[in-house]
């Protein structure tokens, strides 16, 4: 019952029914034996999931492996089996990295890999290609696949100014690289100010939670042109 996110997740439900839940965890409790890549996280996983249904009511609909910090290709088979295994309809992510679809050439070259993973998901997959995203290192592999390819992570920018790379982004995404969905990180500027991001990243701004105001300006206005359209 810790932390604030399954309100939040049950409040998001409660006004769009058809939302969809992704899990991506960014670290592992130390306790685990073998560390991230291990069956006590893959236990961990299943057991998070069902307890999401079980005690909060909530679908997890997609679930990734470790963010930004690689994969194993037997965990996520594992993963797999053990979701398959205990009738959780939960798809598989992979592998979230920082602009690559490394992940989709393994897959390409071993079909149980393949078959383990249902998304191939990158995260800012256009940003070292200025102008043109169809030639990102591995993504002909991606496309190959047959799979549906993510955005996982995007945007990182401010609530307004950040708007114009954002729709760009959108567009890139799907015209050059058939990218169905981009996930934004993060969706609410809520940072001190003081900190990294303070003031700088988030779909919209309430960085002063206690007084009550947020700020809904041209990101959040760019997201809604184009998931409508």
């Amino acid at each position: 019952h810790r932390g604030y996110e399954w309100w939040l997740m049950q409040e998001a439900k409660a006004r769009n029914p058809d939302i969809k839940f992704y899990g991506l965890e960014w670290g592992a409790p130390g306790w685990f034996g073998g560390g991230f890549f291990s069956q006590d996280n893959i236990d961990y996983i299943v057991h998070w999931i069902q307890n999401a249904k079980s005690v909060y009511g909530l679908t997890i609909d997609y679930i990734g492996g470790w963010n930004e910090n690689g994969y194993t290709k037997p965990w996520f088979e594992s993963l797999k089996g053990a979701l398959a295994a205990n009738a959780l309809t939960t798809k598989v992510v992979a592998a979230d990295a920082f602009d690559s679809w490394a992940v989709a050439t393994d897959m390409k070259s071993d079909p149980a890999f393949s078959s383990a993973v249902d998304i191939v998901g990158a995260h800012y997959p256009c940003q070292s290609q200025s102008t043109d995203c169809s030639g990102a290192p591995g993504l002909a592999d991606a496309l190959s696949l047959g799979k549906p390819l993510w955005a996982s992570e995007e945007g990182s920018g401010p609530y307004d100014e950040g708007a114009i790379a954002m729709a760009r982004a959108y567009n890139r995404h799907y015209i050059q690289a058939r990218i169905t969905a981009s996930i934004n990180w993060s969706l609410v500027g809520s940072w001190y100010g003081n900190l990294p991001f303070g003031g700088v990243d988030g779909l919209l701004l309430a960085h002063e939670p206690w007084s009550g105001f947020y700020a809904v300006d041209r990101e959040i206005w760019a997201t809604a042109h184009t998931t409508q359209f």
